[in-house]
């Protein structure tokens, strides 16, 4: 491999790839560097000078065939060129020469730094500065050590690359084929009013309609898309985006999670995540949030709330499920259709939330007025052919009426964890749908947490179940109440 260093050695490639004469099958010339003093080498074959013909002011580039030589003997003649060769004419002879050597059909190039060094094989060629270079419209600025072999571009870094319609400011490790790019690190990446920030170990391929990812490392990317909202999405090793360059913005992701923040909403400031172990869709409003996502299994919906983490609750697709639809309401204005079979309606709004399908819905556990579980657990599972409508309260907290119904009999259509104590089944027996109750007799008193939902109710019974403080009371026919460890009434009635 021959390294140039002078502005010199990039006109190697003006005259090395113009082919309008035929180079001598042998190359004779001087075989290592010159040395100042040492007279101008010639050029063998210099169409119409003849050979023998000095390297001067007057040699016609344009005729010069150096194709046949040798590495080495191109470094020797074009390590004798002097500086006042290089012009902008010679830069545009060096891309037409790279252009024909290297058979690329768009090509334009500024090298800039006399102190370059350049290399050039058969199927590639490089510099170590480069202040501009346009490739089949990928364009690089201030390039540092560029290299272009066979199609593909890379470089160590670049203050920006311009592909597909697209800027990406600060640049490591490029390496852009015709279809994608990879960036080891850049601080933007700019295309059609969507912006990513803080990208790393990244894939892209920028389309007409949309901006494609795919990501090899964890970390977390800042997006705006072309409606101004703004979102981050957290990916792992094998995550992958895709952004439409619509208004709202659609959202697909794989293996990944993705949030938007927002501080005014139905309860001050939010924050809501899809998070997926497979593919999850999303699309939002820049004021709202999240207006609707679509959640393959094992994929969650979860609202956090920054006034009230009581409030906070996720809406999760169990494995054995299929695709399930997640919308709110977080506006008068805007209207969801609950009328389906996998789908949940969110209403801050009435303060009601509708869920119909194999779904499980999730909530801290509360005591008086603080969380006391360190993270969402399951309250609520609804299976296949079953429905369950949560009433709140004006705080989106407690749950003064839930409601299951179901359309089929199954073994167990649904399972609510009324509290760390109690648990409300409902399940086929002889037929028939009943009501079961279980509590959990071996749970410390320090670990008991309120009950969430007051007054439990089915379709197929006419008895209301309700829970206060954690007593259990239900007439039917005859009154059945049970008591928590320690209640008062243990004492009065079994002394």
């Amino acid at each position: 491999m021959a390294k140039l260093s002078k502005v010199a050695i990039y006109l190697l490639l003006f005259v090395f790839f113009v082919n309008t004469v035929s180079a001598p099958d042998t190359v004779e010339g001087p075989q290592t560097p010159i040395s100042p003093g040492d007279s101008l080498p010639t050029i063998p074959g210099s169409g119409g000078e003849g050979p023998g013909t000095p390297i001067d002011a007057n040699t016609n580039w344009e005729t010069v065939d150096l194709s046949g030589m040798t590495s080495d003997q191109i470094y020797i003649y074009f390590d004798s060129i002097p500086d006042w060769r290089f012009d902008e004419l010679n830069q545009q002879k060096l891309a037409k020469a790279l252009k024909k050597k290297y058979n690329i059909q768009e090509l334009d190039i500024n090298v800039g730094d006399e102190n370059n060094n350049a290399e050039f094989e058969q199927d590639s060629f490089y510099f170590s500065n480069l202040d501009y270079l346009n490739v089949q419209q990928t364009i690089i600025n201030n390039g540092v050590n560029v290299k272009y072999k066979q199609g593909n571009l890379t470089a160590e870094h670049a203050d920006s690359v311009i592909k597909d319609g697209s800027i990406t400011t600060n640049v490591e490790d490029l390496n852009a084929g015709s279809q994608t790019f990879f960036l080891g690190k850049a601080d933007s990446l700019m295309s059609d009013s969507i912006t990513l920030r803080d990208l790393k170990n990244a894939t892209v391929k920028v389309k007409q309609q949309d901006i494609q990812i795919s990501f090899d490392g964890d970390y977390e990317i800042n997006i705006t898309d072309k409606s101004f909202a703004h979102t981050s999405f957290n990916a792992t090793e094998g995550s992958s985006l895709v952004i439409t360059k619509t208004i709202p913005a659609y959202y697909n992701l794989s293996n990944g999670s993705l949030s938007f923040s927002g501080i005014e909403g139905p309860y001050g400031a939010f924050t809501e995540t899809v998070q997926t172990a497979t593919n999850a869709s999303v699309y939002l409003n820049p004021s709202l949030g999240f207006i609707c996502a679509f959640l393959m299994p094992l994929s969650t919906y979860a609202f956090y709330s920054f006034e009230d983490t009581r409030r906070d609750f996720a809406i999760s697709i169990p494995q054995n499920s299929s695709q399930f639809k997640v919308c709110t309401r977080k506006d008068w204005v805007e209207k969801h259709d609950n009328n389906c079979n996998q789908c949940a309606i969110i209403d801050f709004v009435s303060k009601k939330i509708e869920m119909h399908g194999f779904v499980s819905y999730l909530r801290h556990h509360i005591k008086g007025s603080s969380v006391v579980s360190s993270s969402l657990q399951l309250f609520h599972i609804s299976l296949p052919n079953a429905s369950a409508s949560f009433t709140l309260d004006a705080g989106f907290i407690f749950i003064p009426q839930l409601r299951i119904s179901y359309t089929q009999q199954h073994p167990e259509i649904s399972r609510t964890f009324a509290s760390r104590y109690h648990t409300l089944y409902e399940r086929q027996v002889n037929n028939s749908m009943h009501r079961f109750l279980k509590t959990n007799f071996q749970l410390p008193l320090s670990e008991m947490s309120d009950n969430l939902v007051y007054t439990y109710t089915t379709n197929y019974s006419d008895f209301d179940t309700t829970i206060r403080d954690n007593v259990v009371s239900q007439k039917a026919g005859s009154k059945v109440t049970v008591l928590p460890p320690n209640h008062p009434l243990i004492k009065k009635y079994l002394p």
